[in-house]
């Protein structure tokens, strides 16, 4: 009985697959296009910034952003490293971003990794050398970063709103391309 089955299996199976082969592989360009909208981040930058979370003072911080187009330029893969200033070894930011197209909404999605906290998918606004996104984070809240780049310098500020009207700045960085 198993012997009869199993070329009614592998027919089953090369059926099932040739409509997939016969498409062929998928087109990267429009996937290329719209990341080519971000290509001004592309590069090693460095610099410094401050945070300032809730009531206390302002944290100053040494930042590099590593941002390498990947897949012919089909993604683009962002990795930040900030340190406590004047303390190489006090590691206050570690993040991982992947800027890629979404085929079936149309759009770049910015999917953002920190350890230890959700995966953050957005759709990025991008305009002329600028890169904005936003999220609402579970409280209600909202929070918006906006990077522009000008002169090979990446300047970018974080802002908070708990009432979506009124902002709240608590992030700033300027980096300069090395």
């Amino acid at each position: 009985m198993r012997r009869r089955l199993l070329p009614a299996f592998f027919a089953v199976l090369f059926l099932a697959t040739v409509p997939v082969v016969a498409q062929g592989p998928p087109d990267p360009r429009p996937a290329i296009a719209a990341v080519q909208q971000v290509a001004f981040l592309e590069g090693k930058w460095s610099g410094e910034g401050w945070a300032q979370m809730g009531p206390g003072p302002k944290e100053a911080f040494t930042q590099t952003e590593t941002v390498e187009l990947k897949l012919d330029g089909a993604v683009m893969v962002i990795e930040g490293v900030g340190y406590a200033k004047g303390e190489t070894s006090k590691r206050v930011h570690h993040a991982l971003a992947v800027v890629s197209f979404d085929p079936a909404g149309n759009s770049l999605v910015f999917s953002s990794f920190l350890a230890g906290r959700p995966r953050l998918d957005v759709v990025p606004e991008v305009g002329p050398n600028t890169f904005k996104w936003s999220f609402s984070p579970s409280s209600g809240a909202q929070v918006r970063y906006s990077i522009a780049v000008e002169n090979d310098t990446w300047s970018e500020i974080g802002e908070y709103s708990s009432d979506g009207k009124s902002w709240h700045q608590f992030f700033e960085m300027h980096l300069t391309k090395e």
